[in-house]
């Protein structure tokens, strides 16, 4: 009997594996809101509709169009202009609220940083942006990229299940590189993101798979 019973348990892990291994991975809708900057402001300063902005003091937020934007009529643009000293770095955050489980998540969109110092000449090394995923406060993605006057377009989907007890946040994080000097203009651009969540859903063949199986070992089980 005690290999009887020991027969039927790896004979259904087997089943939950073999259920798992065709799973099918569905992506929802994005789960950002704002997701392309194309919300009403109503004239209030450094306000973004959605996010949570730590502005570079000195600095000022605004909505361009006009072939600035990568997606819809507008971008999100933060501008410090005329300044000599190293600010603190600026970020836009969305945080979204998620029930416990386990998820896979597909990150995407567009960044762009650049650094203009004297004579308006780019300064390629002095600036960076960074785009970070993170789940309850834990690095999930962060990719940085440097100030060269190009839109930068990042995809990232986590191979594995990522744990989420409360929340994931997206982060954009920007700032100058310290020692730079003379700056006349400071700039950084984002617009086109997605944040999609997904569960593994096991395919309905798979189910009925493990179902006929189980029942059919426990049937055995009970003639034996």
């Amino acid at each position: 009997m005690k290999l009887m019973r020991l027969a039927f348990v790896c004979a259904a892990a087997a089943l939950l594996v073999v259920s798992a291994s065709h799973a099918q991975i569905i992506f929802g809708p994005n789960l950002l809101q704002n997701n392309s900057f194309e919300e009403d402001t109503f004239g209030i300063p450094n306000y973004v509709p959605g996010w949570d902005l730590v502005p570079v003091p000195g600095g000022g937020v605004d909505f361009p169009g006009g072939g600035e934007q990568r997606d819809g009529a507008k971008a999100f643009r933060f501008v410090t202009g005329f300044f000599t000293d190293d600010r603190p770095d600026g970020s836009l955050s969305q945080t979204i609220a998620l029930a416990p489980d386990f998820y896979y998540f597909n990150f995407s969109g567009w960044v762009k940083r650049y650094v203009l110092g004297d004579g308006f000449a780019l300064k390629p090394d002095a600036g960076f942006v960074t785009v970070q995923l993170k789940a309850d406060g834990n690095n999930v993605m962060s990719w940085t990229y440097r100030s060269d006057d190009n839109w930068n377009f990042f995809w990232f989907v986590t191979p594995q299940q990522v744990q989420v007890q409360n929340s994931v946040t997206v982060n954009i994080l920007w700032g100058t590189k310290p020692g730079q000097g003379f700056k006349s203009f400071d700039v950084v651009l984002a617009d086109g993101m997605g944040l999609q969540a997904a569960k593994v859903v096991p395919e309905p063949a798979s189910l009925l798979a493990l179902g006929a199986g189980v029942l059919t070992l426990a049937a055995r089980r009970r003639k034996v």
